[in-house]
């Protein structure tokens, strides 16, 4: 493994510099591995030189740095805000949050590990807004809910037009009357199309959080 020089990238406000090394892990193909340094104290704020972590720098805000991050033959990608002078970084993710810079790497990783397990495998449970999407879930909530609605407003309609009639519905005209029946039908009716509209409405919520997810990895991964 062959060893370039290292670039330093410094904020527009020289208050943090990343240092990148760049080792050759293959033939012809190179790993950036950054190191994140508070200019003033020296105080190194994230180490990932010798490791397969490749970054790319920018500078959204002066004293603000935002590392794009992959890992050398690995699927996956994530993205933080490093800002020292509020003490915090901020993975880029929906949902997230400022946290303490002591624990910017251990975050680093969960957020590449989520993004792996999205890129290798789809289908499988991905950590959104800390609860669990899968395109199962999202579909099956998406056709059950209308469908549990249809069913409700059948149920509406057949108990106005039979409700009265004994010979549709014997055990339950005799036990609750001709109007008990068309009232009992059209509660129940009701509170199907109810259950179906939240039922649904759970399953768009579901895809909009999986399409959001998954845009933010389109936008973060792609090759070294």
């Amino acid at each position: 493994m062959a060893t370039d020089t290292t670039s330093v990238h410094t904020s527009p406000d020289g208050t943090i510099r990343v240092e990148i090394l760049a080792a050759e892990w293959r033939n012809s193909l190179w790993v950036n591995a950054p190191r994140v340094v508070e200019t003033e104290t020296g105080n190194v704020l994230l180490n990932l030189w010798g490791t397969n972590w490749d970054a790319t720098v920018s500078w959204p805000e002066a004293g603000i740095a935002r590392l794009d991050l992959r890992r050398f033959d690995l699927a996956g990608a994530c993205a933080v805000l490093i800002n020292p002078g509020a003490g915090c970084y901020t993975i880029i993710e929906q949902g997230a949050r400022p946290e303490p810079l002591g624990t910017l790497e251990v975050a680093i990783e969960n957020a590449f590990e989520r993004s792996s397990k999205l890129a290798t495998n789809p289908a499988a449970p991905v950590v959104f807004e800390n609860q669990y999407v899968s395109i199962r879930d999202m579909i099956r909530r998406i056709m059950i809910g209308p469908a549990m609605s249809v069913g409700g407003i059948f149920l509406i309609v057949q108990s106005l037009r039979y409700g009265g009639d004994r010979e549709q519905m014997p055990k339950v005209y005799d036990a609750l009357g001709a109007a008990g029946t068309q009232i009992a039908g059209v509660i129940v009716g009701a509170a199907l199309v109810a259950a179906g509209y939240f039922v649904f409405k759970a399953g768009l919520r579901l895809h909009k959080q999986f399409s959001a997810n998954m845009k933010l990895q389109r936008a973060l991964t792609g090759p070294i």
